[in-house]
């Protein structure tokens, strides 16, 4: 006979193992309006407007009853994206169910939640590992730094300007003339710190800019690469730098750059997280080998972030992300 599959009315969560669940996150974001959901009770069913990579995450984690609409799942992002931005080490973290056995079971059933989540989830969203963490563990306020990478073709820069000048930012600086302001925050400090600032080359045609950060302001690494961009034309000088970062800066706003270059490449928590990983599907990498050159940048991104990119330190275990939803729940 075959089990009997479960409505989510039919489960009660306390007679499972729960705990806090760290996720890293894959996704390409030309599709979405940002990471972060837009409305104000994402953690119900009918609250969700699907327009956001969260959206995605918490119905998939509700309809493979993680964790039953309504509940507080204690929720944390490592950080936020706008829309058209992609990510391949985005890190959330929930209070989620890990085991499918009940508490009174003499039997466990971990739960890999790769292979659960990915079956529910959209092509261009990717859960790439995961791990058990503390119950306080906040994977926003807990992140030590983290890492963008933009994407450009460089013919026609001067990438040794551009270098240059990008070195000028390294350290504690006021970044309000290199950022836009937040329209949900009422005030805010502008000091960040950046810890590592560089501009190589990908191929003959293309370069990109990585940065790093213990915290970015609202939109600074578009305004950022938008700067180094009209310096590398020629448009502007390298000193433009140093005027930007004066706080009594009067001149016209910097510009900023297009959103589907940038990638939230990866963080870092102290001590490291260790995923469980698991590759990302064919199918998402067939997608970006036949998309054209508007996501070009994709298809460096899955080559340099998820296959060798500066990770946390991973387990090597593989898992089919391809695989059913668990058993006797639906």
């Amino acid at each position: 006979m075959a089990s009997k599959r479960l409505k989510s009315s039919d489960i009660r969560m306390e007679e499972y193992k729960q705990a806090q669940v760290a996720l890293r996150v894959y996704y390409s974001g030309a599709a979405y309006q940002g990471f972060s959901s837009q409305t104000p009770q994402p953690h119900t069913l009918s609250g969700l407007k699907m327009n956001t990579v969260e959206d995605y995450l918490f119905k998939a984690i509700f309809e493979t009853r993680l964790a039953v609409p309504g509940a507080d799942l204690n929720w944390s992002r490592a950080g936020r994206t706008d829309a058209g931005v992609s990510g391949c080490g985005q890190v959330v973290s929930a209070k989620l169910r890990i085991d499918n056995a009940k508490l009174t079971s003499l039997d466990e059933k971990p739960i890999d939640f790769c292979r659960v989540l990915n079956p529910r989830l959209p092509e261009d969203i990717r859960v790439t590992g995961w791990t058990i963490v503390p119950d306080t563990f906040d994977a926003r306020f807990q992140c030590k730094w983290r890492q963008y990478k933009y994407y450009f073709l460089s013919q026609g820069l001067d990438v040794e300007k551009m270098s240059k000048a990008a070195e000028k930012l390294l350290g504690e600086h006021d970044f309000r003339n290199l950022s836009r302001k937040d329209p949900s925050k009422m005030s805010e400090s502008f000091t960040r710190c950046i810890l590592k600032i560089s501009i190589e080359p990908v191929d003959d045609q293309t370069h990109v800019l990585t940065i790093r950060g213990s915290a970015f302001l609202y939109n600074q690494v578009r305004c950022t690469m938008a700067v180094l961009l009209d310096i590398g034309r020629g448009v502007k000088p390298e000193t433009y730098i140093d005027d930007l970062l004066q706080v009594d800066y009067t001149g016209p706003m910097c510009g900023i750059a297009s959103p589907y270059n940038l990638a939230f490449e990866t963080c870092m928590y102290d001590p490291p997280l260790h995923f469980t990983s698991c590759s990302v599907s064919d199918t998402m990498v067939d997608r970006l080998s036949r998309i054209s050159a508007l996501y070009q940048m994709e298809r460096m991104l899955h080559a340099s972030c998820v296959l060798d990119g500066d990770q946390q330190s991973l387990d090597t275990t593989k898992t089919d992300p391809d695989t059913t939803v668990l058993e006797g729940l639906e």
